[in-house]
């Protein structure tokens, strides 16, 4: 049997920590959707949210897998 749980947040990284696949969205419309790998990108994620941010990766000790994380960065 397989299920499914629905989270709204603007968590991104709390998002990216447990969800499979993410779903970002502007102004009511989808924008990317995918794994975190694929939507926490600076291409995407500054236009989205027009600021500089930082980025790096979660290491995961028990996968060996690592997860995106990001922040937001002062600007200049």
């Amino acid at each position: 049997m397989f299920g499914a749980v629905v989270v709204v947040t603007h968590d991104l990284n709390l998002a990216s920590q447990y969800a499979a696949r993410l779903l970002l969205m502007r102004g009511g419309r989808i924008v990317r959707s995918g794994p975190p790998s694929e939507v926490l990108r600076p291409e995407v994620l500054e236009e989205v949210y027009e600021a500089r941010l930082a980025y790096g990766e979660f290491k995961e000790t028990v996968s060996g897998g690592a997860r995106p994380w990001v922040l937001p960065w002062a600007k200049p």
